[in-house]
């Protein structure tokens, strides 16, 4: 990861879109661990990402997680044009999507290596304009050997008060590692 271009040593912050990043343990041995790293500037500055790890979220975010103080996982994105529909409002594919970022998130601690989502399903609740931070948490409801169920909201502030834009639940399966023939 550090070999990537944008990287420079010795801080290893890496450059994206006007944002800057800080890897955090770029010597891990599974990729995506090696590829955390810690937003260092914007509305997103303290969160978490994987810069170059999944190039649609990179298109479609960036987005960020962090673990709060009673150990769920809060994901969030700062709303921009780039997001929006043709009414002015975020677009329900970016909300979906950011719906299966979170849902990654928030099984984390049950996903010990490369999983795909097996289903996805949302309902619509409010809509929501340009220039808000949107956030996503929620619980595992169920984790087996090879699946993890999950159960969220994203949500943003409007007046102080939070206000439900999307409720959420998806099925995550663990892959198996292929084993290497040497």
């Amino acid at each position: 990861m550090a070999d990537q271009p944008g990287f420079k040593n010795p801080d290893m912050t890496y450059v994206d879109k006007g944002l800057k990043f800080k890897l955090i343990s770029p010597d891990a041995e599974w990729p995506w661990e090696a590829a955390k790293a810690e937003i260092t500037e914007g509305p997103l500055k303290g969160y978490i990402c994987h810069p170059g790890m999944d190039p649609y979220e990179d298109l479609a975010g960036p987005f960020g997680y962090k673990t709060r103080d009673d150990g769920t996982s809060l994901t969030a994105f700062y709303a921009e044009e780039k997001h929006l529909n043709g009414g002015g409002f975020l677009h329900g594919g970016l909300l979906m999507t950011f719906a299966d970022t979170a849902l990654f998130n928030i099984g984390g601690e049950h996903l010990n290596g490369p999983s795909v989502t097996l289903n996805l399903s949302g309902d619509f609740t409010a809509a929501a304009p340009k220039g808000r931070m949107i956030f996503a948490d929620g619980q595992v409801m169920k984790a087996t050997r090879g699946l993890v169920f999950v159960q969220g909201r994203i949500f943003d502030e409007d007046e102080g008060k939070e206000r439900v834009l999307l409720s959420f639940s998806g099925i995550v399966k663990k892959l198996k590692m292929p084993k290497v023939v040497s």
